[in-house]
């Protein structure tokens, strides 16, 4: 009876630090500011319309045509739907200029929790510790920087737009792994394993015609996934070949299929007009690699300690005598090495101006994802099998890394208020064009000298209801 009170109550202690957390992370991307993509893409302007009516990339591959992101259709799609009904469905309650952060907020939070989560429900049904998911959950949210180590290892970007191209993309393939798994687990011929199949077969389109990372990374699984049969394999390349073509069957067609749309994704994005014409050459982008993972590993501390908060259980882990530590060794092995392979083909994904070192917090993103993966799996292992002091010990080793990231994530309050006092001037003022504040941008990612340049935002603001006649803008003299 004492045991189930104490579960009891260390279940409900880790529910009410989840809550805490989620409310916390609420209001600190809720004072975030709008970034100069939002309106383009919810309009949508001009340019993302071809996308919205060709969700496939059928212009691309039959008319060679270059466009923007023309395997990114879901990311657009979501973007827009999400922002043509939320804000108006939050002005019951809240103002227009307020129901516009509101949606941010709502967005992110979602996203967060939902990755998160997939991180518990991986963590428990790998190691299969059915009270190991909340565990592991509050384990991985204190590393979701909304400040402090945002810029190096940020999983929710500040800018609500990139959210709907990488982590909510990140996300969904997350969830595609797990239901993947769970799939795997029952009679191929039952009619839940029918039902989940087709629900994996939809989202296997979902989430390669999304953001840009998402195709990529399957083809890294399946390279890492590849090599692993090979090393294990003790029949040498034959047998590997005959165990290979006996796995493909109707019932096993769904890895194949989902790898064969990640490479079509990847061809029909080589027609994305977005991809810079006068690019470096691949050389250069392979040359500029150590100076951005430099960056990355030195820029802040949050990075480097994480990977070593993941070393710290590998060795805890290969040092232990537990029977059955080989779950997640060799889950280590497999994350390792698919995090080299993804490191060695990021610079043929092209090239940013913004991104001058290709590597940024935003291309490593499923790297940051898979190391909170990893600490949060290995710490429910270890918490699970050691006993007595050296429990106590790792224990509060734990409760350090989880404390030191969460005062990290210092909060900024008044990230916005600048950009909302600025937008407020302009919806109360008389004139038809209005000289802002020039002390923070506004929905914009540089400061507007040229009220033409603002046309698009205040359109954005005249949706919105923020504006009830049409105006422009500009910051400066």
């Amino acid at each position: 009876m004492n045991f189930k009170s104490d579960l009891f109550k260390r279940n409900a202690l880790l529910v009410v630090l989840l809550f805490s957390d989620t409310i916390f992370s609420f209001f600190q991307h809720y004072h975030a500011s709008l970034d100069g993509d939002l309106a383009a893409l919810v309009l949508p302007a001009p340019q993302y319309q071809l996308v919205l009516r060709d969700p496939f990339g059928f212009n691309a591959i039959f008319h060679n045509m270059v466009y923007p992101a023309p395997n990114r259709f879901f990311s657009h799609w979501f973007i827009t739907s999400y922002f043509k009904n939320m804000p108006f469905w939050l002005q019951s309650i809240s103002s227009p200029l307020n129901s516009m952060y509101l949606s941010c907020a709502i967005a992110k939070t979602l996203f967060q929790f939902l990755i998160a989560l997939m991180i518990g429900k991986l963590t428990q049904h790998l190691l299969k510790l059915k009270s190991s998911c909340v565990l592991a959950m509050v384990l991985a949210v204190p590393f979701f920087q909304a400040s402090g180590f945002n810029i190096s290892m940020g999983i929710i970007d500040k800018s609500i737009s990139y959210n709907f191209f990488y982590s909510f993309p990140n996300a969904l393939l997350l969830v595609f792994i797990f239901l993947y798994y769970k799939n795997s687990l029952i009679n191929s011929n039952s009619a839940r394993s029918w039902v989940l199949s087709i629900v994996l077969l939809i989202l296997s389109f979902v989430i390669n015609l999304s953001g840009p990372l998402n195709p990529g990374i399957i083809c890294v699984i399946c390279l890492t996934l590849f090599i692993h049969l090979v090393t294990q394999n003790k029949n040498g390349s034959i047998g590997l070949v005959s165990n290979l073509s006996q796995k493909i069957s109707i019932s096993n067609l769904l890895p194949w299929l989902t790898l064969l749309i990640a490479l079509y994704s990847l061809y029909i994005g080589k027609n994305n007009s977005e991809n810079l014409p006068d690019s470096i050459s691949i050389w250069e982008r392979y040359g500029r690699l150590p100076s951005g993972l430099l960056q990355t590993f030195t820029t802040k501390l949050g990075l480097p300690l994480l990977i070593l908060a993941v070393l710290t259980n590998w060795v805890w882990i290969v040092k232990s005598n537990f029977t059955d530590r080989n779950i997640p060794l060799n889950l280590l092995r497999l994350i390792a090495i698919g995090i080299v392979i993804y490191i060695f083909f990021l610079p043929l994904g092209g090239y940013r101006t913004y991104r001058q070192d290709i590597i940024r917090r935003d291309t490593i993103l499923p790297i940051t994802i898979s190391l909170i993966f990893l600490y949060s799996c290995t710490t429910c292992y270890i918490l699970n099998h050691e006993k007595g002091i050296l429990k106590k010990l790792f224990t509060t080793l734990i409760c350090f890394i989880g404390l030191f990231f969460t005062i990290a994530d210092k909060p900024n309050f008044s990230e916005n208020s600048c950009e909302k006092d600025n937008i407020a001037k302009l919806a109360s003022s008389p004139l038809k064009i209005v000289q802002l504040d020039d002390g923070c941008c506004v929905l914009s990612w540089a400061k507007i000298s040229n009220y033409d340049d603002s046309k698009l935002n205040t359109k954005l603001l005249y949706t919105f209801n923020v504006l009830t006649d049409e105006k422009y803008y500009y910051q400066g003299k």
